[in-house]
């Protein structure tokens, strides 16, 4: 790497190139965009890196803040050791094609179609019996980081669970092979992989052949959305995650999925959760849109009623409106805006708005308060009125009163100003 690209690279949130190009990569998704045109370039991106995914996405979308730029570069060479140690391994110990075949077939399950795929089924298992815990190299352990799988194999032992160690198998057989080769196998709470007909579980390096309630079979690059769903992982025990992360996580995924049905659970709980949350701490604004996106008209009007009541009492009158129309009671939240509205401004002293705001109420009463009082603070600029002359002087001010009189609906009011009237 030269000169220019390492001072990039120093300054810049990427470890290195293959993560710079799958942040490219998913800054352009939206989610407006068909599966169809999104997974051309998210298997390209599997086959050239899956590691790099999984933590650029661990990091940037689902807050693991442990994975900094430089914890990130260790784990890469972690995986420069592993490949290392495993492609030793490869070549030392790798099983004959009958041998595997043999091992398959007592199982039950079909070899037919991987009579013309020798080297790759043999590639394959070289990465099982590796990877099996029973070599000593690889623990199973639920809910574990990916990071805690990145580990020199020399030195540590490798911890994962079901998906972080697919992951992995796919990460090392991507190396040799195209990794349409492989499909998943999933059943509620657990995924496997698939080969031409045949069940791999990772987390114990065996052959299967499954027969799970609820079992599918996913395209291969379904990895990538499962690893972004899953929460149940450690650190999500032990740290606090935002909803707005974990929705973006969600929306991602959605996008990835070619299970777009049953993503878009995940999706619209993740909606929720975070409109929940921006609501609770107060970002009205944000709430609203994420609701709006959400498409849920029951969120959108969440947001909106609750942000015209938080600005209502903060007397932002303005935007409480704005968000007002957005509440499913729209009509009376709006007259309990303008009423706290005029109530707020008649006690600052500011009639005129007051009278503007009780208008738009339609509260007729409080309009009348409201000229009674100007009445009242146009009386107190007459002063110390001895004379003809005097009251003659100020005859703007006294007409000024009559027309409040008038408005105010106040016989009182009305006739004191007639008698003084009189004298003009």
């Amino acid at each position: 790497m030269n000169f220019f690209k390492k001072t990039y690279y120093f300054f810049s949130d990427y470890s290195g190139p293959a993560e710079r190009e799958v942040a490219k990569f998913f800054s352009k998704i939206h989610e407006n965009q068909s599966y169809e045109d999104v997974r051309p370039p998210l298997i390209e991106l599997i086959q050239n890196n899956i590691v790099a995914i999984n933590l650029w996405t661990e990091y940037k979308y689902r807050q693991y803040q442990y994975l900094k730029k430089n914890e990130r570069k260790v784990l890469y060479e972690n995986i420069k050791a592993l490949e290392e140690d495993f492609d030793k391994f490869y070549n030392h110990h790798h099983q004959p094609a009958q041998l595997i075949l043999n091992e398959i077939s007592t199982q039950g399950m079909s070899i037919e179609k991987l009579k013309d795929k020798t080297q790759k089924i043999i590639y394959l298992k070289s990465i099982m019996d590796y990877l099996n815990p029973r070599s000593g190299r690889y623990i199973y352990r639920e809910s574990s980081t990916f990071g805690a799988l990145l580990k020199d194999p020399t030195k540590e032992k490798l911890i994962g669970d079901c998906n972080q160690i697919v992951t992995l198998y796919i990460y090392l057989y991507s190396r040799k092979y195209d990794i349409l080769d492989l499909q998943l196998k999933t059943y509620p709470g657990h995924v496997a992989l698939h080969f031409y007909g045949v069940d791999i579980e990772a987390t114990n390096g065996q052959f299967a052949n499954y027969k799970k309630q609820g079992q599918t079979i996913l395209p291969i690059e379904e990895i990538v959305s499962l690893n972004m769903l899953d929460v149940t992982d450690k650190y999500y025990k032990t740290h606090k995650v935002s909803a707005e992360a974990l929705l973006e996580a969600s929306r991602v995924a959605y996008v990835l999925s070619s299970q777009r049905e049953i993503v878009e659970k995940n999706l619209v709980t993740a909606y929720n959760n975070a409109v929940v949350e921006m609501l609770k701490n107060n970002s009205y604004k944000k709430a609203l849109e994420f609701a709006q996106a959400s498409g849920d008209n029951k969120l959108v009007a969440a947001a909106g009623h609750n942000g015209a009541i938080y600005y209502m009492k903060s007397n932002d009158f303005k935007r409480a409106l704005k968000f007002a129309k957005y509440s499913s009671e729209a009509h009376n939240l709006k007259h309990s805006i303008y009423q706290n509205e005029g109530a707020y401004y008649f006690n600052k002293g500011n009639y005129e708005h007051a009278i503007s705001a009780f208008e738009n109420s339609g509260d007729s009463d409080a309009v009348k308060t409201c000229y009674g009082a100007l009445f009242n603070k146009e009386q107190k600029k007459l002063g110390n009125i001895k004379t003809t002359e005097d009251l003659k002087a100020n005859s703007k001010i006294i007409y000024n009163m009559d027309g409040y009189a008038k408005k105010s609906g106040n016989q009182n009011l009305i006739n004191y100003v007639s008698d003084l009237k009189k004298y003009l």
